[in-house]
């Protein structure tokens, strides 16, 4: 799913990860071969965000789909590994 700007920041804080800018070249390619996120890079690598809509503090988790290559110049795509949980994203409505 596609997060707004205080979810990112907030990922970005508690996760210690960068956002793929919108901008990215890449981005097309991960849409692609993954569906429509936010998608983050980390020390464990290519991530997105698993929200949990039903629950009241809408929390999250990382999901990571692809790690870094011992060279960490590339990316391994892998099975799909749940991560951290992120207690309180905030609202999945888009900010205004």
């Amino acid at each position: 799913m596609k997060l707004n700007a205080a979810q990112i920041e907030k990922v970005e804080e508690v996760f210690a990860c960068e956002a793929v800018p919108e901008d990215s070249s890449v981005l097309p390619r991960l849409t692609e071969a993954f569906g429509e996120h936010t998608y983050f890079l980390s020390q464990e690598g290519l991530n997105i965000v698993a929200v949990d809509e039903t629950a009241e503090n809408q929390s999250a988790k990382i999901i990571t789909l692809a790690s870094w290559a011992d060279d960490r110049s590339s990316l391994i795509v892998h099975d799909p590994k749940v991560g951290p949980e992120i207690a309180d994203l905030g609202s999945t409505k888009p900010a205004t």
